[in-house]
């Protein structure tokens, strides 16, 4: 049969009735998809900036923005991936989506730097994904209590997808971190 999900291995591994779950950017998008398979093991949820585009409505304005922002973000880690350089994809893809300035990279803490080189062979699965089946019609029936976390300087399309996520989560509050972006 198919594999359990990782979340399930986490509750039957600490034998709780049920936990509070919490996500941050693709792991906001893991977490959302694990609530939404077994709502009954998650006491609450928490998600800051969730990486799931599919929330905006197809065609909106609000899609375009995110889209037209996530290009300037993601577009030279694309780029680098596509021509083989999962190396510079990892690199490009902090610097984007971090905000750091071009180089910067570099002046993050060398243990930091190593954790990410040494995942960089993963950044092609990445970018190969299979978009989520998070829609705002399937957040609908999501009754578990929600907190959707926001960075005041995070860019538009985390602003627009936790305005999606806290407009479909019935009763989801949405709260925004002060002088923060993307990476709290």
């Amino acid at each position: 049969g198919p594999l359990p999900h990782p979340v399930e291995q986490l509750h039957a591994a600490l034998g709780l009735d049920s936990f509070d779950l919490v996500g941050w950017s693709y792991g906001g998008a893991v977490a959302m998809e694990a609530a939404l398979k077994n709502p009954s093991l998650v006491r609450s949820l928490i998600l800051y900036e969730p990486a799931v585009w599919e929330v905006l409505s197809a065609n909106s304005p609000e899609e375009k923005e995110a889209l037209e922002d996530r290009s300037k973000i993601f577009g030279p880690a694309v780029a680098a991936n596509n021509a083989g350089n999962a190396v510079q994809a990892t690199r490009l893809l902090l610097e984007g989506v971090f905000y750091l300035p071009h180089g910067g990279f570099d002046r993050e803490p060398e243990a930091a730097q190593t954790i990410w080189l040494d995942n960089s062979r993963t950044t092609p699965l990445l970018f190969a994904a299979s978009p989520t089946a998070i829609t705002c019609d399937t957040l609908k029936n999501f009754s578990r209590p929600t907190l959707v976390l926001g960075g005041e300087k995070s860019s538009a399309t985390w602003r627009l997808i936790n305005d999606a996520f806290s407009k479909c989560i019935p009763g989801a509050r949405k709260v925004i971190l002060h002088n923060v972006n993307h990476d709290a």
